[in-house]
């Protein structure tokens, strides 16, 4: 038989091992002191003090929330070392943290809590049961199997493991509402687990993506200060249209709650919000005949034109264009407003263009201003494209043009499109040491 959940010996260390967690911060410890700490009390104790909590054990000796903040102290000051981070015994704690920050209620009425350090036990008395753990946990080499107690359906991640194993219940945890020492933790060693070269696909593996949309939907504790950066990384590179195309009703829904958050949000706020709104906008390819997404991209350009229309800095504008340029790629002019502002928003990116390639050569690009000139560039195409096809024909033009442009517009549009590619020519000019073509 397996050991219980919390013995008399555990219980009596968890009192003094609280109070040095929380004398000793986690970014106060060496290497060495974190070591020592793993070498006196391993990821075993921190991991069944977790589920101890959540399953309301009477015979712990402590209440669940002192067995939450301590079980979650420990993992947090151990995950500051990325060798203690990719852990296996630290990583099937993933969908234990998970539960706490999503905090389900459903969850809490029909799962029920199982222990993710049951089967890293290596002594004789250690036991596995493999009803439902065929594919569970699949990128620990099976270390890690479920336990066959449960037999709710529980939502899955990427690969099919299983996500949200363990939710908290109404009689462990009677708030709604995380405590916000334990909800940092949780965040500081999901973020420490991201950060690892394999770190997205492990959260994505196991439910990442729903729990955090739905901590955010039901605004938990550090849901926006913590969570959507956290699930921003996820969304984002090379694992983006992976994500949508497997949680595309999860990122809709909180991408039109951000959406209107950002429309009713103040001016400052907004400028900081449109780098936010990119890493949560769909690809170009995943995106479909959706009319929500069709409302929020609508939406946005509503907002978008009185701030393109205002005095900027550079600093400013950077993050709008390439806002712009992001939702250009989804459905092109169809929503952008008049061909005036049309022109305007090209022109604006030329005049960007010129600006930024003004840094004399040698001078290397700040990646704030990379990101910038490559939305810059994305607009300018698009720019080419429409006015190419207006040109050529005024019948018939493609849905994502611009509605009624005039010729004399394309040709203003054309100019300033020379100006700001002549400018880049001389770039790679001087660059290059030599006229371009050589």
């Amino acid at each position: 038989m397996a050991s219980p959940p919390c013995t008399a010996g555990w219980c009596f260390l968890s009192p003094l091992c609280l109070q040095i967690t929380r004398l000793c911060p986690a970014s106060q410890l060496d290497k060495a002191t974190l070591r020592r700490i793993f070498e006196a009390v391993g990821l075993n104790l921190p991991a069944r003090l977790l589920v101890t909590a959540i399953r309301g054990n009477e015979t712990s000796g402590l209440p669940p929330q002192e067995l939450l903040s301590l079980g979650t102290a420990l993992l947090a000051a151990l995950s500051t070392d990325p060798d203690m981070a990719c852990h296996p015994q630290l990583l099937t704690t993933i969908p234990v943290l998970l539960g706490l920050l999503s905090n389900d209620p459903l969850n809490q009425q029909k799962q029920e809590a199982q222990d993710p350090t049951q089967d890293l036990e290596t002594g004789p008395d250690s036991k596995v049961q493999s009803a439902e753990s065929s594919n569970a946990e699949g990128d620990l080499s099976n270390e890690a199997k479920s336990g066959g107690e449960g037999k709710t359906t529980k939502p899955k991640g990427d690969d099919g493991s299983v996500a949200n194993k363990v939710s908290t219940s109404q009689e462990a945890l009677p708030s709604s509402k995380l405590d916000e020492a334990i909800a940092a933790d949780c965040y500081q060693i999901l973020t420490a687990v991201c950060a690892l070269p394999r770190g997205p696909d492990q959260l994505l593996s196991r439910g990442g993506v729903p729990a955090l949309c739905q901590a955010v939907q039901q605004n938990q504790t550090f849901s926006h200060e913590k969570g959507l950066p956290l699930l921003g990384c996820l969304v984002a590179g090379r694992t983006k249209d992976r994500v949508w195309s497997k949680h595309s009703a999860e990122l809709l829904t909180l991408l039109v709650r951000l959406s209107k958050d950002f429309c009713q949000a103040k001016d400052q706020t907004k400028m900081d919000m449109c780098a936010q709104l990119v890493q949560f906008l769909p690809p170009a390819g995943v995106a479909v005949e959706s009319k929500e997404l069709k409302e929020v991209v609508a939406s946005v350009w509503e907002v978008l034109r009185p701030m393109l229309q205002a005095r900027l800095t550079p600093r400013q504008i950077g993050p709008i264009l390439v806002l712009s340029a992001c939702l250009l790629d989804l459905y092109g002019w169809e929503f952008v407003g008049t061909p005036k502002f049309c022109c305007l928003l090209v022109n604006r990116a030329c005049v960007e263009v010129r600006m930024g390639l003004e840094e004399p050569p040698g001078n290397e690009l700040s990646s704030e201003l990379q990101h910038t000139l490559t939305g810059c560039y994305r607009i300018m195409e698009a720019a080419i494209e429409q006015a190419c096809c207006v040109g050529m024909s005024q019948t018939a033009p493609p849905q994502s043009s611009i509605p009624s442009i005039s010729l004399q517009q394309s040709r203003q549009v054309l100019g300033v499109l020379e100006e700001a590619f002549a400018a880049l020519m001389y770039h790679l000019q001087q660059v290059r040491g030599g006229p371009v073509g050589r």
